[in-house]
């Protein structure tokens, strides 16, 4: 029996995974980062906090998200990114919720990539 409370309709928004993969040419100089694709899913979409920190006199926003999303073999790192709504969101973690092997819990917080 399925004892979670996740509605599979509350998967409504549109999510791409990335990685930024780095190549250099053959004197070694890096070449531009590659965005590839990890998956393009649906997920749940939570704001969780945006805090105000103030960094070389000037005041950023973070914006932490939690996602949720189907559950996949396919593992998600810290070195990836969440790309929702024009924004890119930095993995902090992610982890197997409720240890269902249904779905998978982000969390990120939007930033500099």
């Amino acid at each position: 029996r399925n004892t979670m409370n996740v509605n599979p309709g509350e998967l409504n928004k549109r999510i791409k995974i990335v990685s930024f993969t780095s190549e250099s040419d053959e004197d070694g100089f890096q070449l531009e980062k590659k965005e590839v694709t990890v998956r393009d899913t649906w997920a749940k979409v939570t704001r969780v906090s945006v805090s105000e920190v103030m960094k070389a006199a000037s005041e950023i926003n973070l914006e932490r998200c939690r996602f949720l999303v189907r559950f996949t073999p396919t593992e998600i790192t810290r070195d990836m990114f969440v790309y929702y709504a024009g924004k890119y969101y930095q993995i902090e973690y992610a982890n197997n919720y409720q240890d269902s092997n249904e779905y998978v819990e982000i969390m990120a917080e939007a930033g500099e990539r």
